[in-house]
């Protein structure tokens, strides 16, 4: 790492950051900034929620006297909205409606889909997972049949990073800073909060990757999977940033992420779209078939999975529905779980999950997160965007006002 100079304004923007994350486990996503700051606030009694806000009023006066560009002065001052929100709605446990906090970190109104596109789903689905019983019992008997043995979860992940590494490097072969890499780190489900894999970004161009290997590992779907969390998704937007904007332009804000902020938006809606930047939906699903399919002879059709896969886009806007009923609409868990329930695409396990998620202080906004931004991008770039757009994605400091 550059040893760039770090300004007043700056260790106090990630100590406040920091002193955060003391509060609430999970908020602070990753942090490579000096190491003499994390000591400090780690030596620290927890800072009382009412100094926290006052600090952070602090910093949103002096972000102005600064001399930033306009851009960089725009994009901490959203970043500092949204520290502030998070302390008053977790912290100080004021009630401030989820269309307010959306507003005030996505710049976005939100109204739920309508429930004849969500019921249109299901009947997609319905065509799409065709044979014999009902559409759960169908998918339960699938879920069980795609099911990769544990034992040979880490083995997919690491081929299926490879190969989008590879494509990745082909597409961008100057963007990659030398010396990054991904370590994979093989793990099992948890009571609470599952996720089929997370990168945990470590700075110096280093991720370590957790694989869940008893979640959500479906042969079908390890590749998506890997360009999500690797390339050209979290860890290559991570390590472009470190780069270009820390490294290079001494931008201290990078050196540390927050769940929940307004660039999570554009972070989860990059990563979303990683694949459809290095293949095609043909391509995606001839890779899948011809590489991670346990007997590719005796497997679906490429058509049948593109078409299966096609159906599986809509349920980023289910999942924005449910959350939307429970923060919106003040349904209970127990009735947004009957909801999920009635679509019969879930196992009891994911639904549990889906359900604890929105109740989660940091991440229950997720759901919102991987639908606007998908939405966001795709409007401006189209759903397969190019690799001189996806760039300028990955190298820029954006919001998700840049993208309206």
């Amino acid at each position: 790492m550059a040893a760039n100079t770090i300004s007043k304004f700056g260790s106090d923007y990630l100590q406040l950051g920091l002193r955060m994350g003391k509060h609430q486990k999970g908020y602070v996503d990753y942090y490579y900034g000096p190491s003499k700051i994390k000591e400090k606030v780690n030596k620290e009694s927890k800072t009382l929620p009412k100094q926290l806000l006052k600090d952070c009023s602090v910093l949103q006066k002096d972000v102005f006297k600064q001399n930033f560009d306009a851009k960089r002065e725009k994009y901490l001052t959203k970043m500092l909205d949204a520290m502030e929100l998070f302390v008053k709605q977790v912290f100080l446990k004021k009630k401030i409606p989820i269309e307010e906090a959306l507003r005030i970190q996505c710049s976005v109104e939100i109204k739920p889909f309508k429930e004849s596109e969500i019921d249109d789903l299901k009947d997609q689905f319905d065509e799409a997972y065709e044979g014999k019983g009902t559409l759960e019992e169908r998918m339960n008997a699938l879920r069980v049949k795609r099911t990769l043995p544990q034992g040979e979860v880490l083995a997919a992940f690491e081929k299926g990073v490879k190969i989008v590494e590879k494509r990745t490097k082909e597409l961008f072969p100057d963007m990659l800073p030398e010396g990054q890499f991904i370590e994979l780190k093989p793990k099992f489900k948890s009571k609470r909060i599952n996720w089929t894999s997370y990168d945990w970004y470590q700075g110096n161009f280093k991720s370590i990757v957790d694989v869940t290997l008893d979640y959500g590992k479906y042969w079908t779907g390890i590749l998506r999977t890997c360009a999500h969390e690797s390339y050209p998704g979290h860890h290559t937007e991570f390590a472009v940033a470190e780069d270009k904007l820390h490294n290079e332009q001494n931008h201290f804000e990078r050196a540390i992420l927050f769940y929940s902020n307004p660039y999570m938006v554009i972070c989860e809606g990059i990563a979303d779209l990683s694949l459809n930047v290095l293949f095609t939906a043909r391509e995606q699903e001839e890779i899948v078939l011809a590489l991670f399919c346990p007997d590719p002879t005796n497997g679906p059709s490429v058509d049948l999975l593109m078409k299966q896969n096609c159906a599986r886009k809509k349920l980023s806007m289910l999942n924005f529905n449910a959350g939307y009923h429970a923060h919106v609409d003040g349904w209970s868990k127990r009735r947004v779980l009957r909801y999920m329930k009635s679509f019969e695409l879930w196992d009891s396990t994911s639904l549990k999950n889906i359900t604890n998620k929105i109740s989660d202080p940091v991440y229950k906004m997720a759901p919102y997160y991987y639908q606007i931004g998908r939405q966001l991008i795709t409007k401006k770039f189209g759903e397969y965007p190019s690799a001189k757009d996806f760039r300028y994605l990955l190298e820029n400091p954006l919001l998700p006002l840049d993208l309206l």
